[in-house]
């Protein structure tokens, strides 16, 4: 409908905001290949009206990076993210060169890059720390703790994800969720298995109802953590504590994982 009505006040930003909104909720909703047509309506609108060199391009590079990303053209994604963080940087555009940086290390760790992809989150968790870009320091520390876990450090794993839960909390309800996750994963493969599956139960019940599906990384730590709990417990019990898990309030669940 905001789309409708960029178009029929002749408002090109409004409108090309309007679709960049309807990919991103697409994307997020893991209907990656449906974004794709809308985002590349918003790239042509952009460079049509004039809006090319501005801070709304730069971040439609960076949602079309991601979007192709998603859909498993990582080469594309490697050429648009450097596209869209040359274009922000050269305008200041600080905090849209922050999440093109972040989401470079996300691409870097769907490549097999585990390595690079840590220490282009933990730069970020550097340049963040005891600033009021709160929203990065929590995406480094929670990214950064599923590449810790894939790199087999769980307990600078568990580090991050804490860190990033207590600034998340009341803040960034889908890195609350993450970070419960990753600590889950932690449980599970630090032989509490039952926690881990009460925790994967919650976060299994607020995917679903809030409509999201899982990106590669967060994929990635909860196949990690399937495999452990399916290693350590019954398919009954599983079965139960998943259940028992997806009743918690997210305060419960929150407590139960900074338990860990």
């Amino acid at each position: 409908r905001a789309f409708e009505l960029g178009e029929r006040c002749n408002d090109p930003l409004i409108a090309t905001l309007s679709l960049s909104g309807v990919a991103l909720g697409l994307l997020q909703a893991g209907r990656a290949q449906e974004a794709q047509p809308t985002i590349e309506r918003a790239m042509r609108l952009s460079k049509d009206s004039g809006l090319a060199g501005s801070a709304v391009h730069a971040n439609i590079l960076n949602l079309a990076a991601q979007i192709a990303q998603r859909c498993g053209r990582l080469d594309e994604a490697r050429q648009l993210f450097p596209a869209g963080l040359t274009l922000a940087t050269a305008l200041g555009d600080d905090d849209t060169a922050m999440h093109i940086r972040l989401n470079m290390a996300e691409l870097e760790f769907h490549m097999g890059s585990l390595a690079q992809a840590l220490e282009l989150a933990r730069a970020v968790e550097v340049e963040t720390r005891g600033t009021r870009r709160t929203r990065d320091a929590i995406s480094a520390l929670v990214n950064g703790a599923a590449y810790r876990i894939a790199l087999d450090d769980i307990s600078g794993a568990r580090a991050a994800a804490h860190d990033a839960l207590r600034l998340g909390r009341g803040e960034e309800a889908l890195a609350v969720a993450i970070a419960i996750q990753h600590l889950a994963t932690v449980a599970a493969l630090r032989n509490d298995p039952h926690r881990g599956a009460r925790l994967r139960g919650y976060v299994d019940a607020w995917y679903r109802n809030q409509g999201y599906e899982r990106e590669f990384t967060e994929q990635r730590t909860y196949e990690i953590l399937m495999t452990a709990l399916h290693e350590k417990l019954t398919a009954a019990e599983l079965g139960a504590l998943t259940a028992e898990g997806s009743q918690l309030s997210e305060d419960q669940a929150i407590a139960e994982a900074l338990a860990i």
